[in-house]
C-alpha cells in the first residue's frame, strides 16, 4: 500500500472518530432543546397556534433529522420561531433560547453530515478507502498492531527491489517462552497485555529499516537488510535486549525469556529464511518442553508459589547451599558446588520443585544472579575464615543465562566485587542444554573463558549427541551423570560407559567429576578407573553456608582417611 493511500486511510479513520464524537454531542443537544421548548409551552395558558403545535410534534419526533431531511421541516421551524417571537414575558425568553439551541443542533449536524459522507472525491472514494482500510487491517495483528504473517511475507517480497547488490537479508524469529505460563498463572488478559508491551518495546528498539511481525501467539519475527560485512547479530541483539528488563503488567512483575533463531542469506530467499528460522525456534522449544512442565503443582498453587518465589529471591530466602567436591585419589577437598535452596515457611523446598517453576515464570535469570553472588561471597569468606581451604566454586547456568547480553559483565562485576580470581569459578551447563547453544551463546562461553572462568558439562553421559561440541566449546570439566555412577560397581554396562568417558576426557586433558557417589565401593571403582574428582553423599550433602565454613576449617590441610569421608587428623 502506497504512503499516499495510507495517509488517506488514516484521514478517514480520524473523520470517523470525529463524527462519532460530535454525533454523540448532538444526540445530547436535541433532547435538551425539546425539553426547553416544552417548558415554554407549559408556562403559557393560551392556545398555541397550529404552527407551534406542529413544531412541538416535529421536535419530539427527532427534530434534528427532520430538519436536515427536507425543506418543509425547516419552514415549520421558522414558523414556530416567529410565533414565539410574537409572544411576551417568559415565553419570549424561552422561545429565543430554544431557537438558538436548535440552531446549534442544526449547524452541528450539517457539519457531521459533511465529515462522514464527504471527501475530496466524494462518496465513491470513501468506499474505495474503506476497502483499502480493510485490506490494510488484514495484514495486521489486531492485538499488537504489528504485521501478521501475511503482511510480513508480502513486505519481504518487496525487499529485492529495494536491496543493493551487496546487501543480504537477516531474519530473526523469537519465541516468548513464558507466555503459556503467564496465561495459566495470571489469565489471558495479562498475557495479552504482555504481548502488547513486548510489541511496543520491540518497535522502539528496532530501527525503522526493520520489518516487524507477530507470526503466531508467542512468536515474533524481525527482518532487515544488512551490509555485506554485517551478520544477523545486528538484528538479534536488539531483539534480545527487549526482554532484559521486567514487564510490569496489572500489578505483576514479569520476567520473560526469548528463544531465538536467526538466518542470514540472499534477499530473494526470504521465504526459505523464515521457514528455517521458525523451524529452528520450534525444534529448540520442543526440546525444552519436558523440562518446563514436569513436577509442577496445579495452577492455583503454582500461581501462589510463583509469587512467593519472586519475593523469596528478592529478600534472600533463596540462596545456595554448598556441596564439597574432593580429589578421587586423596579425598582432599578441592572445590564446591553451589546448589540453590528455598527456605520456605513450610520447610526447605528442593530445587527439582522450584527450578522448573522459575524457568516457566522467567525468574531463572534473577535466580542465577542471586546464586552466583552468594557463591562468590562464600568464596571470599572462605579465604578469610578458612585459609588454605579449596575455593573452586561450581555454579549452574542455563542456556537462557548465556543468551543474556549482559551475562559476561554480570559475572565479571561479581568476581571483581568479591575480589575472587576468575580461575576459581566453574560454570556448569547440562549436556542437554549444550544442544540448544547457538552462535551467540557459544560466543558468551568463549568470552567467559577469556576472563579465566572454566566451563563444565554437567550430567555427561545422558546423550552422546553433544560429543561434537567438546571440540568446539572451551570445556574444561566433565561431570559424569549420577545414573551411571549408581550402577557401579555391579553393572558391567555402567562400568564400561564410565570407563569410556573417563578415558576420553583424559585424552582431551579434561577433569572428570563423578556425581552422586554414595558408597565406598563406588568411590573405589571410580578411583581405579582414573576419575579425577568425587561428589556425593558419601563425602557430604549440600550444607548451609555456616556448616560449609565449619567443614572447610576442619578440613584445611586434612589427609585422606582412605575409607569414606575425610580424615580430620
Amino acid at each position: 500500500m502506497t504512503e499516499g493511500r495510507e495517509d488517506q486511510i488514516e484521514l478517514l479513520v480520524r473523520r470517523g472518530r470525529a463524527a462519532h464524537l460530535a454525533d454523540s454531542v448532538y444526540r445530547g443537544i436535541v433532547p435538551v432543546g425539546v425539553a426547553v421548548l416544552a417548558a415554554s409551552v407549559l408556562l403559557t395558558s393560551q392556545v398555541q397556534t397550529t404552527a407551534l403545535r406542529i413544531w412541538i410534534l416535529v421536535a419530539a419526533a427527532d427534530l434534528g433529522r427532520m430538519v436536515l431531511a427536507n425543506r418543509v421541516g425547516r419552514r415549520v421551524v421558522a414558523t414556530g420561531a416567529v410565533a414565539l417571537l410574537l409572544r411576551g414575558g417568559v415565553g419570549t425568553m424561552l422561545g429565543w433560547f430554544t431557537l438558538v439551541y436548535v440552531g446549534i443542533a442544526v449547524k452541528l449536524h450539517r457539519v457531521l453530515h459533511r465529515a462522514v459522507v464527504s471527501s475530496a472525491s466524494g462518496k465513491h472514494e470513501n468506499h474505495v478507502l474503506a476497502g483499502q482500510l480493510q485490506e490494510f487491517l488484514n495484514d495486521r495483528d489486531p492485538l499488537t498492531g504489528l504485521l501478521n504473517r501475511r503482511g510480513f511475507l508480502a513486505r519481504l517480497e518487496e525487499l529485492p527491489a529495494e536491496a543493493t547488490a551487496s546487501q543480504r537479508l537477516a531474519v530473526v524469529v523469537g519465541n516468548i517462552q513464558q507466555l503459556a505460563a503467564v496465561n495459566a498463572l495470571y489469565g489471558e488478559l495479562v498475557g495479552d497485555q504482555l504481548l502488547m508491551a513486548f510489541a511496543a518495546r520491540l518497535s522502539a528498539a528496532m530501527g525503522s529499516s526493520c520489518t516487524l511481525a507477530r507470526l503466531s501467539g508467542d512468536e515474533f519475527a524481525v527482518a532487515s537488510l544488512v551490509g555485506a560485512d554485517e551478520g544477523s547479530d545486528v538484528v538479534r541483539r536488539p531483539l534480545q535486549r527487549t526482554v532484559a528488563d521486567q514487564f510490569s503488567i496489572d500489578g505483576h512483575r514479569l520476567q520473560v525469556e526469548l528463544l531465538v533463531a536467526d538466518q542470514l542469506g540472499e534477499v530473494h530467499r526470504a521465504n526459505e529464511l523464515i521457514v528455517e528460522a521458525t523451524a529452528g525456534v520450534r525444534q529448540a522449544r520442543s526440546r525444552l518442553r519436558p523440562t518446563l512442565h514436569h513436577a509442577i503443582d496445579p495452577i492455583a498453587r503454582r500461581r501462589e508459589l510463583a509469587e512467593q518465589l519472586r519475593r523469596a529471591i528478592e529478600v534472600g530466602d533463596v540462596h545456595p547451599w554448598f556441596q564439597p567436591i574432593v580429589d578421587a585419589q586423596t579425598r582432599r577437598l578441592v572445590g564446591w558446588e553451589a546448589l540453590a535452596r528455598w527456605v520456605h515457611p513450610d520447610g526447605v523446598i528442593p530445587p527439582e520443585r522450584f527450578l522448573p517453576l522459575a524457568t516457566m515464570t522467567g525468574l531463572s535469570g534473577m535466580l542465577t544472579d542471586t546464586v552466583l553472588d552468594h557463591a562468590l561471597s562464600f568464596v571470599a569468606r572462605l579465604r578469610r575464615e578458612a585459609p588454605g581451604a579449596a575455593t573452586t566454586m561450581h555454579v549452574n547456568m542455563a542456556p537462557s543465562d548465556l543468551r543474556r547480553e549482559r551475562m559476561v559483565s554480570i559475572v565479571a562485576n561479581s568476581l571483581a566485587g568479591h575480589d575472587v580470581d576468575p580461575e576459581s569459578l566453574v560454570v556448569e551447563l547440562t549436556e542437554q542444554s549444550i544442544l540448544e547453544l547457538d552462535v551467540a551463546t557459544a560466543a558468551t562461553m568463549h568470552a567467559l573463558t577469556a576472563l579465566g572462568v572454566h566451563i563444565a558439562i554437567d550430567d555427561f553421559g545422558t546423550g552422546f549427541s553433544s560429543l561434537g561440541h567438546l571440540l568446539e566449546l572451551p570445556t574444561r570439566h566433565l561431570k559424569i551423570d549420577r545414573r551411571f555412577v549408581s550402577g557401579l560397581p555391579e553393572q558391567r554396562a555402567a562400568s564400561t560407559l564410565v570407563q569410556g568417558v573417563i578415558g576420553m576426557a583424559r585424552g582431551m586433558d579434561l577433569t572428570t567429576v563423578a556425581e552422586g557417589v554414595e558408597t565406598e565401593p563406588q568411590a573405589q571403582m571410580l578411583q581405579q578407573l582414573g576419575c579425577t574428582q568425587l561428589q556425593g553423599y558419601l563425602i557430604a550433602p549440600a550444607l548451609p553456608e555456616f556448616e560449609a565454613i565449619a567443614l572447610a576449617r576442619r578440613l584445611s590441610g586434612a589427609r585422606a582417611s582412605g575409607a569414606g569421608g575425610f580424615d580430620e587428623r
